[in-house]
């Protein structure tokens, strides 16, 4: 059986199917009438699947919104419309992925701060930028403590410009004006700054704005935020969700050339010095992707995995030195062939900030146990004077 269901969390609807229904259902892209599907099916099944049948799974596909039609894109025009009234992200991923109580939640996290070890020195200057992990908190409590140590130590900031990865989206971009909901409190979102923003962008930073919904890079961030500063003193965030440069990478390009990349860089390099707050970046970003869950044949043999290592630990080089072009460069040389869905996140902060000083905190690889897959992550800080 094949389960369908919307990785994008804009529908919970999950439908399963026989994998006899794998043809038809690759079919199902706008080019193909009734009649070429029933024909295609014939030739390489030598069955007849009638025509009424057909049309009973695109109905029940499409009432279950599962396919790209005029009734999705009402829902999603609902959907857009409730979220925005409302006014609050919820916090979609609470309970499954830590916990809601504020008293367990603030005890995970100090626990994870006095397993660090200390630190042989405190940089100088000001924190203004962060590469912190999206993995769930179990697998990388390490490399989270490491960021948000420095983070609860050094950091004066205000406003937290938060560049979280999108893993499902189509859009290069994707902000929202609404507040995050978390167990610890509202994180309020700063709609001045994004109007802003958008103001001088090329595209559209909302086009995509229920991206957020079901993606939970931003909101991992924001519950750690909440974590240190709820109470302390006000603070606002900005939420952009980022894609991942696919099509230069592709093309091979030594450095981005999208518009809307470039655009956005643009913007906040000019937020950044002409608003009279302190701003923070953070990058919510993990780094490689390897082993057959994520379409890697590759065995995760010790080997690998140090092959892995090296290559990431080249980009973080590059990334922690300033170098923004050349940590591009060396990801899109190889087509990007570790999966590292942090790139965009990783560039946009470094682009933004421009010279400052970067250090790498931790470097980890989170193996699954059946040896399926591997996810590797980090921890950065970046300091001005």
């Amino acid at each position: 059986m094949l389960m369908l269901r919307d990785p994008s969390g804009l529908t919970q609807n999950a439908v399963m199917v026989s994998g006899g229904m794998l043809l038809i259902l690759r079919m199902l892209d706008g080019q193909h009438t009734i009649r070429e599907i029933q024909t295609a099916v014939a030739r390489q099944t030598g069955e007849l699947v009638m025509s009424n049948q057909l049309e009973q799974i695109i109905l029940q596909l499409d009432e279950a919104l599962l396919l790209d039609t005029p009734r999705l894109d009402e829902y999603r025009r609902q959907r857009l419309a409730e979220y925005r009234a409302a006014g609050v992200r919820p916090c979609t991923h609470a309970e499954g992925a830590y916990p809601t109580d504020p008293a367990a939640f603030a005890q995970m996290v100090d626990e994870w701060l006095a397993a660090l070890p200390p630190r042989a020195r405190q940089p100088e200057g000001r924190l203004v930028g962060l590469v912190a992990p999206h993995i769930d908190f179990a697998r990388g409590s390490a490399s989270y403590a490491h960021a948000y140590r420095d983070f609860a130590e050094a950091c004066d900031a205000d406003l937290f410009v938060i560049l979280g990865t999108d893993h499902h989206g189509d859009t290069q971009f994707a902000a929202t004006r609404c507040d995050f909901d978390t167990p610890l409190g509202r994180v309020k979102t700063s709609v001045e700054t994004l109007d802003r923003l958008q103001a001088s962008f090329v595209g559209d930073l909302f086009e995509g704005e229920l991206q957020h919904l079901g993606e939970h890079t931003i909101e991992f961030q924001a519950v750690l935020l909440q974590r240190f500063l709820g109470g302390k003193r006000e603070f606002e965030i900005v939420p952009l969700l980022c894609g991942n440069l696919g099509e230069d990478i592709e093309a091979g390009e030594s450095r981005p050339q999208d518009a809307e990349v470039l655009s956005l860089i643009d913007c906040l390099r000019a937020l950044i010095a002409e608003t009279h707050r302190k701003v923070c970046v953070i990058a919510s970003a993990d780094l490689s992707h390897v082993g057959p869950r994520f379409g890697d044949n590759r065995s995760l043999s010790p080997a690998y995995l140090a092959s892995v290592e090296q290559h990431d630990r080249a980009v973080l080089d590059h990334a922690v030195s300033g170098r923004s072009d050349e940590m591009f460069a060396v990801v899109s040389a190889r087509r990007n062939d570790t999966n590292i869905c942090g790139l965009a996140p990783i560039y946009i902060l470094l682009k933004a900030l421009g010279e400052c000083r970067g250090e790498l905190l931790d470097y980890s690889q989170a193996a699954s146990p059946d040896r399926q897959q591997c996810v590797t992550l980090a921890a950065a800080s970046f300091w001005r004077n």
